[in-house]
């Protein structure tokens, strides 16, 4: 590869990956490409000085170090908020079930709902001739509703500890009454 094609790939990877795999990608080579500039001063082809430079490859790779644990870490406090959303709000479940609240019947009724509706759009696609002009709409209905049957099962059916622990609370409670 010609060597004056280097920097202008390096300008358009980020640009390139988030085509393909998305914003955060192109985010991510952004950002490690930023810290190959920084880290070595160059806009041209870091490959040639870095090889002849230890010391400064050196501390180019603690700076990818460093910014792979800041975003590991980030990652890792942003799944932890998520895990206490998620828990706040069975826990919230839990405590209407304890009173007796007509809410607790929320997740119940509308899971048979998009339950029902699911396998009901799915016999008629599959079974009935769908009128010309409609055969579009009756494929997004039917992909929305197997959206809402796949996360009602995943609600049910979580392969979580935590799922686990609210299924057996939300039977024991259910027993008690």
């Amino acid at each position: 590869m010609p060597a004056f094609l280097i920097p202008l790939l390096l300008n358009l990877a980020p640009t390139v990956a988030s085509w393909v795999l998305g914003d955060k990608t192109g985010k991510a080579v952004d950002q490690v490409a930023g810290i190959i500039k920084q880290t070595t001063g160059l806009d041209g082809d870091p490959a040639d000085v870095l090889s002849q430079n230890p010391e400064l490859a050196l501390r180019l790779k603690e700076a990818l170090i460093r910014a792979e644990s800041e975003e590991r870490q980030r990652q890792h406090e942003e799944v932890l908020a998520q895990l206490a959303d998620v828990a706040s709000a069975r826990q919230q479940t839990v405590d209407l079930a304890k009173v007796g609240s007509a809410i607790s019947w929320g997740a119940p009724i509308i899971s048979v709902i998009v339950t029902a509706g699911f396998f009901a759009m799915l016999y008629l696609v599959v079974t009935r001739e769908i009128p010309e002009g409609s055969q579009r709409l009756a494929d997004i209905m039917l992909g929305w509703l197997g959206a809402a049957f796949s996360a009602v099962v995943g609600y049910w059916v979580g392969s979580s500890a935590g799922s686990a622990q609210k299924t057996s609370l939300v039977e024991a409670l259910a027993r008690k009454q």
